[in-house]
């Protein structure tokens, strides 16, 4: 078996994975959410960004992967930024409790520590 096949099989084999097919659907939301609120259609953005109709449509329903270059792309035609199209954009809302939960599981781990030093 050639180096390519095993890279491919591999990229199948990540893509069913349940976690990233529920990402790729994910970020293929938001991709057709913007597309639709700036009024533009798949054809638009598909000649913008230089891929074909059919591939940004699996995009869309979070049928397979795009490079970084056509991330990019698609993600400054849609006037958003790759972190918000990815899903990895935070509030301050969203960072507090993340700080928060920190600060609460370092009291934990102090108090065990403690416990077991015993």
């Amino acid at each position: 078996m050639s180096k390519n096949t095993k890279h491919i099989q591999h990229k199948e084999q990540l893509k069913d994975a349940p976690e990233v097919s529920t990402f790729l659907r994910e970020v293929g939301t938001r991709i057709y959410t913007q597309r639709e609120a700036l009024a533009m259609t798949q054809k638009e953005l598909a000649e913008k960004a230089n891929i074909s109709m059919h591939t940004l449509s699996n995009y869309e329903c979070g049928k397979t992967t795009m490079d970084i270059y056509t991330l990019s792309r698609i993600s400054s035609l849609l006037k958003l930024s790759t972190d918000k199209l990815l899903g990895l954009d935070f509030s301050q809302d969203d960072c507090f409790h993340i700080k928060s939960i920190i600060f609460t599981l370092k009291k934990i781990i102090a108090y065990l520590e403690k416990e077991f030093e015993e």
